[in-house]
């Protein structure tokens, strides 16, 4: 009976170490555990900032470029308001409309062969004026 006491001592004995030891090695996982999550919110946090300092120098850039372009938008307009101003409209100088075929045609490239947009035209046609044609949108070519 002595026998059967000591051991179940000895098991009790061997069951509150093995918990300890268990609960020292939960212990330990929680520390671990938690100092992972605290440097990954700190990583998240130094790109979150990271990520508002871009957006705050993206609206910088915006406003800059707003401004330039409302600036270059209002050199355009004086532009086009000068050109109307001091250049002259001369009605000799005017292309008639079988020259502005013939000439974009030219431009285009059209091949021999193949019928050039004038070719639909009468003669009549071809010799009236072409009509003046005003752009607001100057030097769109060149972009």
């Amino acid at each position: 009976m002595l026998g059967i006491a000591a051991l179940a001592i000895l098991a009790s004995a061997y069951l509150l170490g093995y918990n300890q030891c268990r609960k020292d090695v939960v212990e330990e996982s929680k520390k671990e555990l938690k100092a992972q999550l605290d440097a990954k919110q700190e990583e998240f946090n130094q790109q979150l900032r990271e990520l508002e300092r871009l957006r705050k120098l993206d609206q910088q850039l915006i406003s800059t470029y707003q401004t330039a372009l409302n600036t270059l938008n209002a050199k355009q307009t004086t532009i086009t308001k000068e050109i109307v101003k001091y250049v002259p409209d001369n009605e000799s100088c005017n292309l008639t409309a079988g020259a502005v075929g013939l000439l974009n045609d030219a431009r285009q490239g059209v091949s021999q062969g193949t019928p050039a947009v004038a070719a639909g035209r009468s003669d009549a046609e071809k010799r009236t004026a072409s009509e003046p044609v005003v752009s607001h949108d100057a030097g769109a070519g060149d972009r």
